[in-house]
């Protein structure tokens, strides 16, 4: 139904954070520390740029929302080039997503200013 799918693009948008910004993917991510697994995961599939991406938030220390920030960003294990806007909401260029057809990126969620893991 309709708001059915009000719901998912809601929950794409606005609680994972993911979303198109002139191109460019935006990952601002709005999730709970109970929205976070055992293992302090939570993760979505969705497409972008002609292809399908799958993004892991990791949130060891099960941080609630408005008290992390995006620490890190890899691909498959390696660094992604991004510009931070805030301390929870980054830009990806679009760039990005044309080196790859399987794009699986890891977002590490810590305190702000405090070290990574």
């Amino acid at each position: 139904t309709g708001s059915a799918s009000w719901l998912v693009l809601t929950m794409l948008t606005q609680v994972f954070g993911v979303r198109g910004e002139y191109g460019d993917l935006l990952i601002a991510p709005q999730l709970l520390k109970d929205e976070f697994d055992l293992e302090g995961r939570a993760g979505v599939t969705c497409p972008f740029a002609g292809k399908t991406i799958t993004i892991s938030y990791m949130n060891k220390r099960k941080l609630d929302f408005g008290s992390y920030a995006v620490k890190a960003v890899t691909c498959r294990g390696k660094a992604v080039a991004h510009d931070a806007l805030a301390s929870a909401r980054i830009k990806i260029p679009r760039k990005f997503f044309h080196q790859s057809s399987n794009i699986e990126l890891t977002i590490e969620l810590d305190k702000p200013g405090g070290k990574s893991f």
